[in-house]
């Protein structure tokens, strides 16, 4: 693949609140069938709401459309593990490691011991795509597993993991594959906060200064 992302081969190779209603009533309504949408289930749930929010998500997994799923909706999925069953080839779970380890109901430090066998073996699982988060990032289909580790430690601030949500479900709209949006939306997030490390240290960094850099990325990207 491209953007300095490289398969896994036989070692590594280093390379607000949720829509409720409106969305379950797209999920079930026509437009459905006519066009392909992303859906992001990112931001924060509500406790008491909890009942509406599986039911979103299930409607959600249930329509088959290209979803990320993050943050508090991983919190739900681990909550109500009988849904592990509606995910699908086209979503993409985006975990850091205590989340994934809220998903398999294990320590945290069991998945800091293998986060590339837990990948794969977890994309395998829950036929998707499986996009582990850390200083090297462990992407998987179940089949192969690919490593970036474009970034900087500015990226561990607030708000970085919805820029990657924002990257990811604009190159799944753009009809990428899970695995090849995966892949390029983790370099372009990483490759984006060196860009803006440069300039500003990585104590100043903040997700702000990383969206800023992405176009000069890309501009970037282009020309090489």
């Amino acid at each position: 693949l491209q953007y300095g992302v490289q398969p896994l081969r036989r070692q590594p190779v280093f390379a607000g609140p949720l829509l409720r209603g409106l969305a379950a009533d797209f999920c079930n309504g026509p437009l459905a069938q006519r066009c392909e949408v992303t859906l992001d289930l990112a931001p924060e749930a509500e406790h008491a709401a909890l009942q509406a929010d599986a039911a979103l998500l299930g409607a959600v997994l249930r329509s088959g459309l290209p979803a990320v799923i993050d943050a508090d909706a991983l919190n739900l999925l681990a909550r109500r593990q009988e849904m592990f069953s509606l995910l699908h080839a086209n979503c993409v779970l985006t975990p850091h490691p205590a989340e994934m380890a809220r998903l398999m109901q294990c320590e945290t430090a069991a998945v800091l011991a293998d986060p590339i066998g837990i990948a794969r073996e977890m994309a395998a699982r829950w036929r998707c795509t499986v996009l582990l988060k850390g200083a090297t990032t462990c992407i998987s289909d179940g089949e192969r597993v690919l490593l970036n580790t474009s970034g900087n430690p500015g990226l561990a601030k607030g708000g970085s993991g919805d820029v990657l949500t924002g990257l990811l479900l604009a190159l799944l709209a753009q009809r990428l594959s899970p695995i090849d949006a995966a892949c390029a939306a983790a370099y372009l997030l990483g490759a984006s906060a060196d860009r803006a490390y440069a300039l500003l240290g990585n104590r100043m960094l903040v997700a702000g200064d990383v969206i800023d850099a992405i176009r000069e990325e890309i501009r970037a990207e282009r020309a090489r």
